[in-house]
């Protein structure tokens, strides 16, 4: 739903900007497919997928798929937004230290590795 919300809000930023031609890639393979209707849209974000539809009709918007490894940066607000909702970043020297690191990462070209740290599980 995170993903949704954050695309959905950008979209409109967008075109209240004036940026018509802008490629959108979220790590979200259900979204994405949801949104070029490849696939029916699961109920609960359907609502902000019919939105997400009507808002590409006014300008060249195109929808695809990326691996969270390539989408650390947006992962990372698309989750911020959850929590902070009325956080709205439009230079990058305001954004959270954790998602500026990314971003850095992303201009040089650097590859953002995703680190998950085991359970640990305890004899009883």
């Amino acid at each position: 739903m995170a993903e949704a919300m954050a695309i959905q809000v950008g979209l409109k930023w967008c075109i209240d900007y004036g940026y018509k031609e802008v490629e959108v890639e979220s790590d979200s393979l259900v979204l994405i497919n949801a949104i070029n209707k490849h696939i029916g849209t699961p109920w609960q974000i359907a609502h902000l997928v019919e939105q997400i539809r009507e808002l590409r009709q006014e300008g060249n918007f195109k929808f695809s798929y990326c691996y969270r490894e390539a989408n650390c940066t947006a992962d990372l607000l698309a989750n911020w937004s959850i929590y902070k909702t009325s956080t709205f970043f439009t230079e990058a020297d305001t954004l959270p230290l954790k998602v500026r690191a990314t971003l850095k990462n992303d201009r040089d070209q650097l590859v953002n590795f995703r680190i998950r740290t085991r359970k640990k599980f305890y004899d009883v």
